[in-house]
């Protein structure tokens, strides 16, 4: 089920994520592209990539923290999860919630599912790092 988010998000990423899209954050394209397709390679393991979630982990959050929504939405998952990373509720909630505001559709989902998961104390200490949050 994971390979199949990951795939739906690598399409998504195709759509919603071109070069018009990154113009408005400042993020060379070029870079911004080569960077993602390294980390999703690093996750999967695939083209001559050392599967290493963490590696991916690391690519991930240099294009979130520059406000990409799809890497911001991958951070989420690996929080999420606790791959690459410690499990981390909070912090998955932070990263689908900064995508969300970004429109990504998949994001929004997560943050709904999380609200109705998640205590009342962790929503309230996600939405404090939310508003303290820059890109």
């Amino acid at each position: 089920m994971y390979k199949s988010i990951i795939i739906s998000t690598l399409l998504l990423f195709q759509i919603t994520s071109g070069p018009t899209a990154l113009a408005e954050t400042g993020i060379d394209a070029g870079k911004s592209h080569a960077l993602f397709r390294q980390a999703m390679a690093n996750l999967l393991g695939i083209k001559g990539q050392q599967k290493s979630s963490k590696l991916a982990f690391q690519k991930f959050e240099v294009l979130a923290q520059q406000g990409w929504k799809t890497a911001q939405h991958m951070l989420g998952n690996m929080y999420y999860k606790g791959e690459g990373t410690n499990q981390d509720s909070i912090k998955a909630y932070l990263w689908y919630s900064l995508a969300a505001k970004q429109d990504f559709s998949i994001a929004q989902e997560k943050v709904v599912f999380l609200r109705q998961t998640l205590e009342k104390e962790k929503i309230h200490e996600a939405e404090l790092l939310i508003s303290d949050w820059k890109s």
